[in-house]
């Protein structure tokens, strides 16, 4: 199983996501993390998830295989800058702050295109999804 985290779990990305993490066989969620909701129920924000999951938003990160970061803008650099996210953890930012800005200490993010890198973006530890 792949140990999941979520930062910015509050957020309409970070249902989408939970949603399909939820039911996807090969995932068990770690944490979803939202300092100004921690301890409330997770669907108590996202009303869809009512009877789909028990967990709890928390303010830590947890021992993940990947986190999820579907923070607002600027706010993914500052979470990784406050957070010890070791080497090994994949980085997946939903957010903007590393499309045009790659290189945040030793991991530098692949554009997540997978029409225009899609064999980096299967050997990357760090990907920065396209936005709208």
């Amino acid at each position: 199983m792949i140990k999941v985290s979520i930062a910015g779990g509050t957020g309409y990305t970070a249902g989408e996501l939970l949603r399909i993490l939820l039911n996807h066989p090969g995932v068990t969620l770690e944490s979803v993390i939202s300092s100004s909701s921690a301890g409330m129920p997770v669907a108590g924000i996202h009303r869809d998830l009512l009877g789909e999951t028990d967990i709890t938003f928390s303010d830590n990160t947890g021992h993940p295989d990947v986190i999820f970061l579907c923070l607002g803008h600027g706010l993914s650099r500052a979470f990784l800058n406050e957070n010890d996210i070791p080497a090994a953890c994949k980085v997946i930012d939903l957010g903007n702050d590393f499309r045009n800005d790659p290189v945040f200490g030793e991991r530098n993010f692949v554009f997540g295109l997978c029409e225009l890198n899609r064999e980096q973006i299967r050997k990357a530890n760090s990907v920065a999804n396209p936005g709208c």
